[in-house]
């Protein structure tokens, strides 16, 4: 079934993707409209890689189109709830409605660097 609207506008395609590494790392890949509905299942995603040990998230906007109010706070209650734990979340290419959340340190931004980059390797060769 087509999920595009019927009156002939076409909707923003939304994607989520998670990739757990090890046990307390993780890359998210976000595309399309950051809406309530989208900001929802981030959370609901978000609180899951927590449960199961993630300390250290990197959360990928760049394929992000719009970002509502509901999704900032998502990722800024996150940030802190991992930040009590000694952990961190680092969000890539965030768009101007998130420009002021981030705030990572260079040894964060490295450590980040490495892992999406290790992530996105196993993507990408991963048997389909």
């Amino acid at each position: 079934m087509d999920d595009q609207p019927t009156d002939g506008s076409t909707a923003d395609a939304q994607t989520i993707c998670a990739a757990l590494r090890g046990t307390d790392r993780a890359l998210v890949t976000v595309a399309g409209a950051l809406d309530e509905d989208a900001a929802r299942r981030l959370k609901a995603i978000l609180r899951g890689l927590c449960a199961a040990g993630a300390l250290y998230l990197v959360v990928d906007l760049a394929g992000v189109t719009t970002c509502t109010r509901q999704a900032r706070t998502v990722l800024a209650s996150t940030r802190r709830r991992l930040a009590l734990q000694h952990g961190w979340l680092l969000v890539l290419t965030p768009p101007a409605e998130l420009a002021d959340l981030d705030t990572a340190s260079l040894t964060d931004l490295f450590g980040a660097y490495r892992l999406a980059t290790d992530l996105r390797s196993e993507l990408l060769t991963a048997p389909a």
